[in-house]
C-alpha cells in the first residue's frame, strides 16, 4: 500500500498533461501518448504506419534494423 496515494495519482496526471508529455518527449526521448505534442520522434514518423512489431520479423532483422536506423537515428 502507497503512504500517499494521491500523489501517485498527482504523479500521474502530470505525466498525461500537455505539458508532462513535452518532458517525456523532448527531455527523455520517448513517443508522446499526446497527438497534440510535437516531438523529434514524432516529427521523424510523419507519414509513416506505426505498427507493433510481429515476432515472425526477426527472420528479417538485419533488412528492418537498417530501415529503423535510416528513420530514426540518421540525422536529416
Amino acid at each position: 500500500m502507497l503512504a500517499h496515494p494521491n500523489a501517485a495519482k498527482l504523479f500521474v496526471d502530470f505525466l498525461l498533461s500537455k505539458e508532462g508529455q513535452n518532458l517525456t518527449a523532448n527531455v527523455i526521448g520517448s513517443y508522446p501518448a499526446n497527438p497534440n505534442v510535437e516531438s523529434e520522434l514524432r516529427k521523424k514518423t510523419a507519414g509513416y504506419s506505426i505498427h507493433p512489431v510481429n515476432p515472425k520479423m526477426m527472420s528479417r532483422f538485419e533488412e528492418i534494423n537498417k530501415q529503423y536506423m535510416e528513420i530514426f537515428w540518421t540525422k536529416p
